[in-house]
C-alpha cells in the first residue's frame, strides 16, 4: 500500500481479523523471549507466571481470528473454536475456586 495510512486504516477496519491475528502474535512474542531457563531465573517465578498468563489471551484472540477469518462455519473452524473455549474454561475455572478457598473464614 506504499504507506498510504488512510488506505491501511480503511483495510484494517474492513478486515478486523487482521488486528486480532496481529494482537495474538504480538502477545506471543514476549512469551517466546522469556521461555528460557535463564529468563525464568532472571524474572523470578511470580513475574514469569504473570507474564505467561498472556497465553490465555493469545489463545482467545487466535480462536476469534480464525472464526472471523473463515467466514464459513466449517467443522474444522467449529472444532478449533470449541477446543479453545473448553481449554480456557477448564484452565480458568479452577483459578476462581482457589481464590475463594484462600479467603479467611469468618467466625
Amino acid at each position: 500500500m506504499g504507506l498510504r495510512w488512510s488506505q491501511i486504516v480503511a483495510d484494517l477496519t474492513k478486515r478486523p481479523y487482521l488486528l486480532l491475528g496481529l494482537a495474538a502474535f504480538l502477545s506471543m512474542v514476549p512469551l517466546a523471549l522469556t521461555s528460557t531457563n535463564a529468563a525464568m531465573r532472571h524474572m523470578g517465578a511470580p513475574a514469569w507466571n504473570r507474564l505467561h498468563r498472556l497465553a490465555y489471551a493469545a489463545l482467545a484472540l487466535g480462536a476469534l481470528h480464525l472464526v472471523i477469518l473463515a467466514k464459513v462455519w466449517t467443522i474444522e473452524v467449529l472444532a478449533y473454536a470449541l477446543l479453545a473455549a473448553v481449554l480456557l474454561t477448564f484452565r480458568l475455572r479452577p483459578a476462581a475456586g482457589r481464590l475463594r478457598s484462600r479467603s479467611p473464614a469468618r467466625s
